[in-house]
């Protein structure tokens, strides 16, 4: 595989990993941000940011 042809193909993975994340609210230390996450995905992320908060 060429290197044109990797690159396509990882930008058309990139744009249906896109279309299957959900846009999710998270506040760190205090601070939000707006994070783009697959559903399969988003307890793992919460409990990380609950591990985050707590520890610092």
């Amino acid at each position: 595989m060429s290197t044109a042809e990797a690159r396509e193909s990882k930008d058309a993975k990139d744009t249906k990993d896109a279309k299957d994340a959900k846009g999710l609210q998270i506040t760190i230390m205090g601070r939000n941000f707006r994070v783009a996450c697959k559903d399969s995905e988003q307890a793992s992320l919460l409990e990380a940011v609950d591990y985050l908060n707590r520890r610092m």
